[in-house]
């Protein structure tokens, strides 16, 4: 009987580890994945903020562009109208001497 008993407890104590390694095996794997969700997440970061980067650099990038753009506009539209205040005073003149003339 002492034998039955034994085996008895020995049963239930092996059990009861078998049924704590499932519950240690369970958090294991819920552990695991938790750390590879992460590991993604932290992935997906990095490239989102890499992207945003990206886009704001280009966005800088185009803004000097703009303004060099606007400042040789600028540049130009100064020296064309220096030339026009130019052709005219020179047709007036030319007018003028032309009427003096006659």
């Amino acid at each position: 009987m002492e034998k039955e008993q034994v085996q008895g407890r020995l049963g239930k104590k092996i059990q009861t580890l078998q049924e704590k390694s499932n519950g240690l095996k369970q958090e294991l794997a819920a552990a695991k994945t938790t750390i590879a969700i992460e590991a993604h997440l932290k992935e997906d970061q990095n490239r989102v903020t890499q992207q945003a980067e990206s886009r704001l650099k280009k966005a800088k990038d185009q803004e000097v562009q703009f303004r060099e753009n606007l400042q040789n506009t600028h540049k130009r539209l100064r020296e064309y109208k220096e030339k026009a205040v130019k052709a005219t005073e020179k047709r007036m003149m030319k007018s003028g001497f032309q009427e003096a003339e006659i």
